[in-house]
């Protein structure tokens, strides 16, 4: 989540946040797709643990994403927000 606390001065920059999300989210779905070939695969009794922990992470890393787009693109340009943030 250190993206969160890049400084976003222009245009430019806003773009290439963005690429890096669009690339996040487009390695998100792949995994997804992996992971859906594992837990087809994989025999539960072998791989159970693991096949969950990797779909926990799978899960963490598009909370992240999701986090990340609410902060730069939704929080930020609240208004309301920045001003009782400005007033801490």
């Amino acid at each position: 989540l250190l993206i969160t606390w890049v400084d976003i001065k222009t245009e430019d920059d806003e773009t290439k946040v963005k690429e890096i999300l669009n690339l996040a989210d487009t390695f998100h779905k792949q995994v997804i797709r992996d992971y859906a070939f594992l837990h087809k695969k994989l025999p539960k009794n072998m791989f159970g643990e693991a096949l969950k922990n990797f779909k926990d992470s799978i899960d963490d890393f598009e909370d992240s994403i999701s986090e990340v787009q609410d902060v730069i693109f939704v929080l930020r340009k609240d208004d309301e927000l920045m001003n009782m943030i400005e007033q801490l």
